[in-house]
Parts: C-alpha cells; sequence; structure tokens
C-alpha cells in the first residue's frame, strides 16, 4: 500500500508511468477545486490486489471511476475509489465493486 499526500510523491509511481499520470492529474484536479489552500491535506492511497480487503466495511464510495486506457491491442483499467477522507487507486480492474466492499470477493480483477 502506498501514500501519496502531495504530488512530489508521485515520484514513487516512476516504475508506471500511466498510473502517476493518474494519480498526479486527479491530485492537481483536487488542488484546484480547493478553495483553501492553506487547508489542503490529501491521502491517496494505491493499492495492490492482495489489499483489496482494505476496501470492506468502508460503505460506498462518494464517486467511483473505472478509467480504460487503450494503447493499439492492449487495455489498462485503473480504478479509482473516492471516499471522503481517502482516494483509493487499484491499478487493476475490480471485476464486482459490491462484492469488495462488503467483504464477500476472495478474488478481483
Amino acid at each position: 500500500m502506498l501514500h501519496i499526500t502531495c504530488v512530489d510523491e508521485t515520484v514513487a509511481l516512476n516504475h508506471d508511468l500511466i498510473l502517476q499520470r493518474e494519480v498526479r492529474g486527479y491530485l492537481c484536479a483536487c488542488r484546484a477545486e480547493c478553495d483553501d489552500e492553506d487547508n489542503l491535506e490529501f491521502d491517496f492511497v494505491v493499492l495492490d490486489q492482495e489489499e483489496l480487503p482494505t476496501l470492506a466495511g468502508l460503505g460506498e464510495p462518494e464517486e467511483t471511476a473505472r478509467i480504460e486506457i487503450r494503447t493499439g491491442d492492449q487495455v489498462r483499467v485503473i480504478m479509482r475509489l473516492v471516499y471522503v477522507s481517502t482516494v483509493y487507486f487499484a491499478p487493476f480492474d475490480i471485476n464486482d465493486l459490491t462484492e469488495v466492499l462488503h467483504g464477500q470477493a476472495d478474488q478481483a480483477g
């Protein structure tokens, strides 16, 4: 599990430039929407598949996005789940988000 609280910390994602672009872009969009620059606090979390159970019991996210990036014949999926205090990025598809959120899924993606 990787926590990112500012743009500078996205350097930890240099091994995955597509994921880094999505996290950095969303972080910058959130900063632009915030009225109070002095009160900016972010907790962006990049999950591994083994960490999906972290989402169980958090309830329904305020927003979900399934980002599908096509390059030639390859498709890359990144899931974004926005909660009040944390934004989770899963650099893989979550087949049944409802099962994951309620702790019923053994495996996703």
